[in-house]
């Protein structure tokens, strides 16, 4: 699809007694193209094992034209994930890996990441105690140019009570390591997130 965005409207222009009437330097239609593709496979699986393979592709090319005439400031981007996921119904477990890359391409600068991740998640006592662990590892680079390697995991727990106690625990690092060339530092950051929860609310 394609949209269309006038910012003033070409009435007021017909309109105007003088040619410097009501000028508008903001006077500019900016264009958009958008598509997008999907995909999903399940395998039929046994009642025990469930596979699934998806991928999704975008991509948006939007311009800018100032009354008629076309301006450098249009950008291009693209966006594909493709993934795979696996459950094993009775150990209560998940385990996804999935593969990101994105594209920016502007009118001076051309920037691209791309990196892996992974998941696994499972479930004990009864689903009571549900745990996730996450992580991934991600390369940014500008016109060619690698700038950035960032590395993060991440570990998720959360324990019902009788069902009305919730004890949630969040934990997350990320590392960040630039290029030789780049002025940037390296810097390793960890946030912690403890919570609890109760519910009022009673069970027939």
């Amino acid at each position: 699809f394609q949209t269309y965005t006038n910012i003033r409207s070409r009435f007021e222009t017909l309109n105007q007694l003088t040619p410097y009437e009501h000028l508008d330097t903001l006077n500019f239609t900016q264009i958009s193209t958008n598509a997008s593709l999907s995909g999903m496979w399940t395998s039929p699986g046994d009642g025990t094992r469930r596979q699934h393979i998806n991928f999704h592709f975008t991509c948006q090319d939007a311009a800018d034209r100032q009354g008629q005439v076309a301006e450098h400031s249009g950008t291009r981007f693209y966006n594909l994930n493709a993934g795979y996921a696996m459950t094993l119904v009775p150990q209560n477990m998940s385990i996804a890996l999935a593969f990101n890359t994105t594209i920016n391409d502007g009118s001076y600068i051309r920037s691209r990441a791309l990196g892996p991740n992974a998941t696994i998640s499972r479930s004990f006592n009864n689903r009571k105690l549900r745990t996730t662990f996450s992580t991934s590892w991600n390369r940014t680079y500008g016109n060619g140019t690698l700038t950035n390697t960032v590395i993060n995991a991440r570990i998720n727990g959360a324990l019902s009570v009788h069902n009305k106690h919730n004890i949630n625990l969040s934990a997350v690092m990320v590392s960040r390591s630039p290029a030789r060339e780049s002025p940037a530092q390296a810097f390793t950051e960890f946030t912690a997130t403890l919570g609890y929860s109760y519910s009022f609310a009673k069970r027939r």
